[in-house]
């Protein structure tokens, strides 16, 4: 038999591998087994691929000159891919299973080759990471029945599956590997070779897994399963069956019962909650424990994930970074309760979770990051020459900011030295926060200043750094001709590559305002009082879906200034494997690289990094960098 344009290959009547595949274009899809527990959601990849249950029971492969085949991949000839462009609906799964089943000798090695995610490119192109969502957007079509197919396949095994289901799945699996060579053959030419690169190396840190301390691991989830235990034993409801542990009934109820006025809201960042809880925890020790609980059960959950997902007599966690993960490019984490782009820093209830992460023997953790890169690309996008020539030539980007806000002079010596206090609180919270806009509220919230404390930073910084608070005047403009146009607005970066503000659309929007007065007798009362404004809106991806996302200058400013980060980030990273450290990227986290080295080369590869982040891409060589780094056993910055 030999290939055909109209006439696909499927199993069983054709179950061995084709004689040829025709085409250097190939889509490619792996079906397999999955249930509750044998799930890449729960497991992360190589937990899932290493579970006793998991099965890949199927391939699909279209070609560009219209080849189809679907059948057990263990039937294939993998080296007729030699040479050709494989093109998966998230890379980040078909090519490790690839390779995972190539180490355990499932298949041949192919040749040669180039291996491209779809959904990276349409999360670069601005669409949900789906192929359904994609299929969605690119081509105004629902493929939603596939996705019941794929619901029904749950639970079943192909030699447990009945002739009509069998259909159906091959029908699914081919169906999917043809959207995916669609969107390629179609949408490729928008997704630029340097995207490319960082698509492919960030799916091959993923594989490389992260060394983890296991035995660490182990007693610290036994630590917090005691905990829990513990807690929830404070609670006096706990074995009460009318009530969940955390039902806010409960909870105020047995306030009541105490004799105390229940709080409107318990959250974390609510000052009057945080005060409430203060007040009578020591007093009512079942407070704290019914507040602690879910933080307890959810970093358990994180070491569980940990658990789960870390395989192999030499541990490692095999997660995943989601390429592409924000708005604005940067990078986010995936995978079920852990996420790697954002693990808790120091200790919480006894454990760190980042300390888990450990050199193996014999070896050493390089972490190097660029430093204060989001302050650099803010002045840079702002045009302010004047603070972007002292940072250069200032060993402290913070003393050189004092001096701007006018709280310190170069002549009173080195600021860290003389008064690290004032460079700590405020002026380092000033220039962290106050760049995209931040009102004296959130700024107090967030690093803990007192009202006037926050208020006066606010007011330095914007009669300060002047040219920063014009750009945000300068996006606000320009998003209010674009939304007068019915046109997205778009902010071309150096880098070549554009933040679009796409769907813009205005609405009435409800908020409150504290208001403080003064009753004759000297007492001052506050109150809140509720104000309407327009506001716009503009349509962005979050959690898999579109959603509407409010939008003014100090919004842009962020999401520019972040999105340009990113850019750099990656043009010294891809600049850090090209120097020879290809194979020692363990990590990624926002702008830090995490490599794991020989103990003995960890100076040399330290010194290489620093060296090389602290050089300006050739594309922005007006942007000062700078990079830090240190030589660590285990992951603690």
């Amino acid at each position: 038999m030999t290939a055909s344009s109209t006439t696909p290959y499927f199993f069983p009547s054709y179950p061995e591998s084709p004689p040829r595949i025709p085409g250097d274009i190939v889509a490619l899809d792996f079906e397999s087994y999955y249930d509750d527990d044998c799930s890449v959601a729960t497991l992360g990849p190589g937990g899932y691929f290493n579970h006793p249950q998991f099965d890949p029971y199927m391939i699909s492969l279209v070609s560009n000159e219209g080849f189809k085949w679907v059948s057990d991949p263990r039937k294939l000839d993998w080296t007729l891919l030699s040479g050709k462009t494989i093109v998966s609906h998230n890379a980040s799964f078909d090519e490790f299973l690839y390779y995972f089943g190539v180490l355990r000798g499932w298949w041949d090695t192919i040749g040669e080759h180039q291996w491209v995610c779809t959904a990276d490119m349409a999360a670069y192109l601005g669409s949900p990471r789906s192929l359904a969502m994609s299929v969605k957007v690119f081509f105004n079509k629902n493929i939603d029945e596939d996705k019941k197919t794929r619901d029904a396949m749950k639970g079943k095994r192909w030699e447990n599956m009945d002739t009509e289901f069998r259909a159906r799945v091959i029908k699914y699996a081919l169906a999917d590997s043809e959207w995916c060579l669609k969107l390629w053959m179609e949408h490729s030419d928008g997704f630029p070779e340097s995207e490319r690169f960082i698509s492919k190396i960030n799916r091959r840190v993923a594989r490389r897994g992260i060394p983890i301390d296991q035995q660490a691991l182990d007693d610290s989830i036994v630590k917090l399963r005691n905990r829990i235990y513990e807690l929830e034993h404070t609670i006096p409801w706990h074995d009460d069956k009318r009530y969940k542990l955390l039902s806010r009934v409960a909870f105020n109820r047995e306030c009541t019962q105490e004799g105390l006025e229940p709080p409107a809201s318990l959250a974390q960042d609510n000052p009057e909650s945080v005060e409430w809880i203060k007040e009578h925890e020591e007093q009512y020790p079942w407070i704290r424990a019914f507040c602690d609980w879910r933080r307890v059960n959810s970093l358990l959950k994180k070491l569980e994930s940990f658990d789960r997902a870390t395989i192999g007599t030499n541990p490692r966690f095999y997660g995943n970074l989601m390429y592409f993960g924000a708005h604005t490019g940067r990078f986010s984490g995936s995978g079920g309760n852990l996420n790697l782009q954002n693990l808790p820093r120091g200790d919480m209830f006894g454990v760190n979770l980042r300390s888990l992460i450990k050199a193996r023997p014999g070896h050493k953790l390089v972490v190097v990051d660029l430093s204060q890169i989001e302050v650099r690309t803010t002045c840079w996008l702002s045009g302010d020459h004047d603070m972007l020539r002292d940072i250069a030539n200032s060993p402290d980007v913070y003393e050189t900011f004092a001096i701007r806000f006018g709280l310190w002079e170069a002549s009173m010596g080195r600021l860290s030295e003389v008064n690290p206090g004032l460079r700590s609180k405020p002026v380092k919270p000033m220039v962290l926060g106050c760049g995209f806009g931040a009102g004296w509220r959130k700024l107090g919230m967030i690093y803990g200043l007192e009202d006037e404390e926050a208020q006066e930073a606010v007011d330095i910084y914007r009669s300060t750094m002047r040219p920063v608070v014009e750009q945000w005047a300068s996006y606000d403009v320009g998003l209010e001709r674009a939304h007068q146009t019915f046109q997205p607005y778009t902010v071309p970066l150096p880098s070549g590559r554009e933040i679009k503000f796409s769907k813009l659309k205005r609405s009435r929007e409800e908020y409150e305002v504290e208001i403080e007065k003064t009753l004759p007798d000297g007492t001052v009362i506050k109150t809140k009082e509720k104000r309407t404004r327009m506001q716009t809106f503009f349509r962005r991806v979050k959690g898999g879906r579109f959603i509407l996302a409010p939008v003014w200058g100090g919004i842009v400013m962020e999401n520019c200034a972040q999105g340009l980060a990113r850019d750099v980030f990656v043009d010294r990273w891809r600049a850090v494997e090209e120097a020879g450290y290809d194979k020692h990227v363990l990590l990624h986290v926002h702008d830090e690289l995490v490599l794991e080295v020989p103990e003995e080369m960890a100076h040399t590869a330290l010194h290489d990094c620093e060296r090389i982040m602290s050089i300006s891409p050739d594309w922005i060589p007006d942007l000062p960098l700078a990079a830090e780094g240190q030589i660590v056993d285990v992951y603690t910055k």
